[in-house]
């Protein structure tokens, strides 16, 4: 299946995103408390982190030993992908029980077409606060982004925002370059590659 906005002339997208879900279900399964620092690692490097750990000064691309350093109380799980689908299992119910057609990109990232939501709902805003409430009725905070194009609704669910229809490039123009191979269910590999080059060669932010 092509997810929604992939194909020419697709409705607009509604993407909704659970930040740091990783951590979040590492946490989960571990009943952690809330103020407990998390960073989950793959090959002894950290692949996602809480926010409380961001603000000790653990970031994704530390060795283990580096995220420790910053963070002595630093709760540590490894990336488990079932782990991770099967607790954000609840959240994608509840929000196909709002709004059919979801489809996830990945455990904490999922997309559905925005149209019949804002027609449903009455408006684009009053279908993502529906939706946020499924969410937050599976104890799950989230995010949520709408746009004319995938990538440019997943980028919004990072910042929370609506973008009008035909206003994806000028959204998009001030943000870093880094943008473009930040969410990995959307960029190859290479792609941290292309945003190297850009860097380079002195394009910094997506509208250069």
């Amino acid at each position: 299946m092509i997810p929604p906005g992939r194909e020419k002339g697709a409705a607009r997208v509604l993407a909704l995103w659970c930040p740091d879900w990783p951590a979040v279900a590492a946490a989960a399964v571990a009943r952690l408390p809330a103020t407990q620092p998390v960073a989950v690692l793959f090959a002894n490097r950290v692949v996602a982190c809480s926010a409380i750990a961001r603000a000790d000064g653990v970031r994704r691309g530390q060795k283990r030993r580096e995220a420790q350093g910053k963070c002595p109380d630093l709760f540590l799980a490894q990336a488990d992908p079932d782990r991770d689908a099967r607790l954000f299992e609840p959240v994608v119910a509840a929000v196909d029980a709002t709004v059919p057609g979801v489809e996830v990109l990945r455990p904490g990232l999922l997309v559905l077409g925005a149209r019949g939501a804002a027609r449903f709902f009455g408006s684009e805003e009053a279908a993502a606060e529906r939706l946020l409430d499924a969410a937050a009725a599976t104890g799950v905070e989230a995010q949520i982004g709408i746009a004319d194009e995938l990538s440019t609704a997943v980028i919004a669910a990072r910042r929370g925002a609506i973008v009008p229809t035909g206003a994806g490039a000028r959204f998009l123009a001030p943000m870093p370059v880094r943008e473009l191979a930040f969410e990995p269910s959307l960029a190859a590999p290479e792609r941290a590659d292309l945003v190297d080059l850009l860097h380079r060669l002195g394009l910094r932010r997506i509208g250069d």
